[in-house]
């Protein structure tokens, strides 16, 4: 998938950036990763920004707090590849997209620290760089035009995609994604337990006859 459509893929409500944000649980901006350092943070973290950029109706994955989604996925059972997939179970035949041999977290640090070496050389960091220069950056890497040594650029490029979109849409309980943003911006206010006038008086005539039974 291109860079260039990653930012329209998700269709806004003009509505619903109007709305109160409902209560859920929240990664707050100051949250310490636990796989990350800090050069690989920095890197993450404007990348999944340029892939589902900020717009004049929300945040997009930065604000959304995508990062710390991938840094909570790195240190569980799936990124030491003890759990080649989230959940079964799985259509048979169907392979992990993290390529053997490595696990899920050793392949993020080995192609962290080959694309943080190549801009150090350059005298470059990543959030640093101009959107554009970013967006171009990550076209290459798209294309397995940048030399990550052991790792494929362009399935690395995959991977990240597959997950900031999967992190920004997915259930706040599995993606704890600050306010909700990605399904707010969908329009999607998510799943609210309500009781109808009925059921209410049928609770209540029932409570009525508890309390006069017991009396």
């Amino acid at each position: 998938m291109s860079i260039v459509s990653v930012a329209t893929v998700i269709p806004l409500s003009p509505l619903v950036m109007q709305q109160q944000p409902p209560r859920c649980m929240r990664i707050p901006t100051s949250a310490p990763y636990r796989f990350f350092d800090f050069a690989e943070a920095q890197f993450t973290e404007a990348a999944c920004e340029r892939l589902i950029p900020e717009n004049s109706r929300g945040p997009g994955a930065g604000g959304a707090g995508i990062a710390h989604y991938i840094d909570q996925h790195l240190i569980s059972p799936w990124g030491a590849g003890t759990m080649p997939f989230r959940q079964a179970a799985w259509q048979q035949g169907t392979t992990p997209y993290i390529p053997a041999p490595f696990t899920p977290a050793t392949f993020f640090r080995r192609a962290l620290a080959a694309i943080n070496l190549l801009l150090g050389e350059r005298h470059d960091a990543f959030a640093s760089l101009s959107p554009h220069s970013q967006d171009q950056f990550l076209r290459q890497l798209e294309s397995g035009l940048i030399d990550l040594r052991e790792v494929p650029a362009d399935v690395f490029f995959d991977v990240l995609l597959r997950m900031t979109v999967e992190g920004f849409l997915s259930d706040p309980r599995y993606a704890p994604t600050r306010d909700r943003i990605g399904w707010r911006l969908r329009g999607f206010p998510g799943a609210h337990a309500t009781i109808s006038a009925q059921t209410q008086e049928l609770l209540h005539s029932k409570d009525q006859h508890a309390i006069a039974n017991a009396n």
